[in-house]
């Protein structure tokens, strides 16, 4: 068995701002960052992206959003507050307990 196991999860955690990262989203990132520590030995690989939700397809697509946005995937977490390390990691136990 080879040592290099390849995580089955792969969770895409996006930070949605007005295509300024902001301290509101550097905020939110840093709390997001503290959150995925606690699943580093789970697995589970993660990766963290921006995305400008002022943009005309992501507003059709969600509709319009307060910034920041949390994703998790396609999946809209919260919207125009920054959810604190513990809240972050609760909902993605959550999502990770639907995948």
């Amino acid at each position: 068995m080879s040592e290099n196991v390849k995580s089955e999860k792969k969770i895409k955690l996006i930070i949605g701002n007005s295509g300024i990262k902001c301290n509101r989203c550097k905020m939110l990132e840093s709390n997001i960052k503290k959150a995925i520590e606690e699943f580093k030995n789970e697995g589970i690989e993660f990766s963290i992206e921006t995305l400008n939700v002022t943009r005309p397809e992501v507003i059709e697509k969600f509709g319009p959003l307060a910034t920041p946005v949390l994703f998790f995937d396609d999946t809209v977490v919260s919207t125009g507050s920054i959810p604190n390390a513990k809240r972050i990691s609760s909902a993605l136990k959550m999502y990770l307990d639907k995948m």
